[in-house]
């Protein structure tokens, strides 16, 4: 995965949050189609052995640790670019979409494909939703004389 990611740094422009996504959907079914080697089912078992082997929980755990950084720094180059606010937490975006991209993984294999059009729409519908309410302002009160 992180050489998706690594891809993606490297384009120039570089990509909205939106056509991220689209290209995280285009990825996936680049690399699982082919049958007689996708790296995706190894990753599903590596993940689950990682849960009872330390050694492999380690070093399984690199790769993913190195790939949220590169996600990081797309997700800067989006605050600087003024596709997150200002104030945006880029880790709090480089772990979302990694959840994002291990989701998408898992419903491949054992729902089903998630198209790129319905993922933009879901997580756009979900930012809306999740959003913190706007602070409401109380009027001053007036005093009489």
């Amino acid at each position: 995965m992180r050489e998706i990611f690594v891809a993606l740094l490297d384009r120039d422009p570089c990509p909205d949050p939106a056509e991220t996504l689209t290209f995280l959907v285009a990825e996936l079914h680049r690399r699982t189609g082919n049958p007689d080697y996708d790296l995706t089912r190894i990753a599903l078992q590596t993940w689950a052995e990682a849960l009872r082997d330390p050694v492999l929980h380690h070093r399984a755990r690199q790769p993913s640790v190195d790939t949220l950084e590169h996600i990081a720094e797309l997700a800067q180059r989006w605050r600087h670019n003024g596709r997150l606010p200002p104030e945006a937490d880029t880790k709090a975006v480089a772990a979302t979409l990694l959840s994002i991209m291990y989701g998408l993984i898992v419903m491949h294999h054992v729902v089903d494909d998630v198209p790129a059009h319905a993922l933009r729409t879901g997580v756009a519908l979900l930012g809306t939703a999740t959003r913190p309410p706007a602070p409401t302002t109380t009027p001053a009160k007036q005093t009489t004389p």
